[in-house]
């Protein structure tokens, strides 16, 4: 399907104009070239991608196309736009042309031994949108530790505790917690937090004096990971990743 749009909604859009006298005024004055023609009419409509725009004989710039990329990274892989030769990078699971791999980056990170949902964009709006701490997008991660949580644990996780981030001082916000098996010594639950500071989760576990085993994030926002094999992507909606609130 072709998406059009009409002169004056392109030129809203790309910032050429901000009110509807302003549009006039150029269409009046003959300053609108579409294809090397002169316009009908400021609803005269087009597919600003593929149509040349002549706006007082300086061509509009085309639009960013946006890329949505839903990851399940591998325990093992670096989360960073930047290349190391020594270790594998979560870019190199993204197999897209060229022109569209050099714009993309990674949103967020996920740490070298933890595994699961990773989203790759090229949008930075959106990628703000959900790491903006204002926003409080919520993320939840499938967690494995030594040990079995006491209920002191437990509520401490659910009130929100004094952990250190980066060699400081940090009281966490009150989280989620379901747990889902305890075997073998082990405990094995699910946490939603409301925050992403990094390490998180192992930090906590640290200072409540349990080892993390294995750690995944399963869902960020209203994106789940699903069954998405390990290694492969796919791509997702962005007006379905951020929760209502």
């Amino acid at each position: 399907m072709v998406h059009k749009s009409t002169i004056y909604q392109i030129l809203r859009k790309a910032g050429v104009i901000y009110t509807k006298n302003d549009a006039d005024e150029l269409f009046r004055s003959q300053k609108i070239l579409v294809d090397g023609k002169l316009i009908s009419g400021l609803d005269y409509q087009c597919n600003p991608k593929k149509a040349t725009i002549l706006i007082n004989g300086i061509p509009l710039p085309k639009p960013i196309t946006f890329h949505y990329f839903l990851l399940h990274k591998p325990v093992g892989y670096v989360t960073s736009k930047e290349r190391d030769r020594d270790k594998k990078n979560v870019m190199e699971l993204i197999h897209e042309p060229t022109e569209v791999m050099n714009s993309l980056f990674p949103v967020g990170r996920l740490d070298f031994n933890s595994s699961g949902l990773l989203i790759i964009t090229n949008d930075g709006d959106f990628a703000q949108e959900l790491l903006d701490p204002l926003n409080e997008i919520e993320k939840e991660y499938l967690v494995e530790i030594k040990g079995i949580l006491s209920t002191e644990d437990i509520d401490n996780i659910k009130n929100g505790f004094v952990v250190s981030i980066r060699d400081l001082p940090y009281h966490t916000k009150p989280s989620e917690i379901y747990i889902k098996k305890e075997e073998k010594g082990n405990t094995t639950f699910t946490i939603i937090l409301h925050e992403g500071k990094k390490r998180q989760i192992r930090e906590m576990m640290k200072t409540l004096g349990h080892e993390v085993i294995s750690l995944k994030r399963i869902r960020m926002g209203n994106l789940h990971l699903g069954n998405l094999a390990v290694g492969e992507y796919r791509t997702f909606d962005p007006e379905l990743a951020v929760n209502s609130n």
